[in-house]
């Protein structure tokens, strides 16, 4: 389909779904802007910031979806309406989907799509050799890199101008290594081969700076590091100008993480002037870590880490609750506690509905 076409296409699709930010969905995305705002400043709020997963293609046909990018962005349109409708502290956006290993295509790795629509990257660095065709230089001109950015190109053309174009590379350093080298892999080098994983992390983290430069470039992004933005699918609005996850450092010590992995975490942020750190599982371990990194926010599972040490640990950071609220000793009180500690400002909870209801009615009670 030729980029004229694609164009008519996408124009089409808005219309078949009667997309349209009305002046009441506006001046409801300049309330959420609001609010977050405050949250991310740490600045008293009169009610819990709560947004909530924005909505990621779903079909059968995961290939088609993948694709696809009308496909790809009809869940994605259908969401922005239905969260603005039903009350979440959205600011809406939406990204080219192409799963977690966007830049493992660019680096070279065989992409295969799960069963489940999820992606799998071969890894294919073994030896020293290989590092010399791992040019951050090449990315913008290999893998399912040229496509995704023509594809934002042509988003940020057709679609309204509140919609903001975010990213889709996700991933921080080490999430990228576990692809392109392998898992078990990385973790021996950490001990066996300290120089060639430490020239590996450069390589990547390099390569990670240009394209999403080149993102924010092709996106038309015109807000500062200091305004709160949608950023990337799945996560909350942030501050700062980059989000990534960081999930795999969990299997890591607090020695390996200062010494490998936070000095590259360290120049994605420094380079962004912050942002937000995604990681979901049991990092409890590694807090005074990411105390010690300039992000502005840590995203987290309250159900694998303790809020109340999070919260003395992150002084500075907000903290977004990647499960939703703080789990005490009963719903209700949880519900009761996530007001008290939002009120303060510093928190935003990723909720379901059901949440955002009941949340609502618990501080209207309290108020």
């Amino acid at each position: 389909m030729t980029r004229k076409e694609m164009k008519i296409a996408l124009t089409n699709l808005l219309e078949e779904l009667e997309f349209e930010l009305t002046q009441e969905l506006l001046e409801r995305i300049a309330e959420n802007r609001r609010l977050i705002q405050k949250a991310w400043d740490f600045q008293p709020v009169e009610k819990t910031p709560v947004t909530c997963f924005a909505e990621g293609p779903k079909d059968e046909d995961f290939k088609k979806v993948r694709f696809n990018l009308v496909e790809n962005l009809r869940p994605q349109l259908l969401g922005i309406k239905s969260s603005l409708e039903n009350g979440f502290n959205i600011l809406p956006g939406v990204v080219r989907d192409f799963n977690t290993t966007l830049l493992a295509s660019a680096f070279g790795c065989p992409i295969r799509i799960m069963p489940n629509g999820q992606d799998w990257a071969e890894p294919i660095i073994k030896t020293n050799k290989d590092l010399e065709n791992l040019k951050p230089s090449k990315v913008l001109k290999s893998g399912l890199v040229p496509e995704y950015l023509e594809d934002m190109d042509l988003m940020r053309e057709v679609l309204p101008r509140e919609i903001t174009i975010g990213n889709r590379i996700l991933l921080g350093p080490t999430d990228h290594l576990f692809w392109v080298r392998g898992a078990n892999a990385v973790l021996l080098d950490f001990y066996m081969d300290p120089e060639f994983i430490t020239r590996l992390y450069d390589l990547v983290t390099e390569s990670h700076i240009l394209l999403l430069k080149e993102s924010h470039k092709v996106a038309s992004w015109n807000f500062s590091h200091e305004d709160v933005h949608f950023d990337t699918l799945f996560h909350a609005e942030c501050k700062g100008l980059i989000t990534f996850s960081d999930d795999a450092s969990v299997n890591v010590s607090p020695k390996i993480y200062h010494k490998f992995i936070a000095p590259f975490n360290r120049r994605l942020l420094e380079e962004f002037r912050g942002g937000l750190i995604h990681t979901c599982g049991a990092c409890e371990h590694l807090l005074e870590e990411y105390a010690m990194l300039p992000a502005t926010g840590i995203e987290l599972n309250l159900n694998l880490v303790n809020y109340q040490k999070a919260r003395r640990i992150l002084k500075d950071k907000v903290i977004v609750s990647y499960f939703g609220l703080i789990p005490s000793s009963s719903y209700e009180e949880s519900l009761r506690l996530t007001i008290e500690e939002a009120r303060k400002g510093g928190l935003i909870v990723i909720g379901s509905l059901q949440i955002l209801k009941d949340l609502r009615s618990m501080e209207k009670i309290c108020d």
